[in-house]
């Protein structure tokens, strides 16, 4: 399944989605350059959300992964693996909230899509 979204720059953010029984496996790129910068599993083990993470050096990503990871693994996924990788040259604080908030919006969409 796949999502998208216009976002900064009238660019276009798009999360992918693959359902794996009980686990999801998840990508999110776009931007003007869509990539892979960084890439998180998670899992609960002992009662806890577990989750690791690689990043290519330079790469901000990861943040969001492991945050988003935070969320999915408790309610919706036994394990699940995020990869993401968005870019716009130059870009201000402002326009990295919101592609922060339309990367949340596409995984709200997707998430309440199951749920019906």
């Amino acid at each position: 399944m796949e999502l998208s979204l216009s976002s900064v720059r009238n660019t276009k953010i798009t999360l992918s989605v693959c359902k794996a029984g009980d686990d999801l496996s998840m990508t999110l790129y776009g931007g003007e350059r869509g990539h892979i910068g960084a890439v998180t599993i998670g899992f609960e083990y002992q009662g806890k959300v577990q989750f690791k993470t690689l990043a290519v050096p330079e790469h901000k990503e990861a943040f969001l992964t492991e945050q988003l990871i935070q969320y999915i693994v408790p309610k919706y996924a036994k394990t699940c693996v995020i990869s993401c990788g968005i870019h716009w040259d130059n870009i201000s604080k402002k326009e990295i909230t919101q592609a922060v908030n339309n990367c949340i919006q596409l995984l709200h969409d997707y998430l309440i899509s199951r749920e019906v």
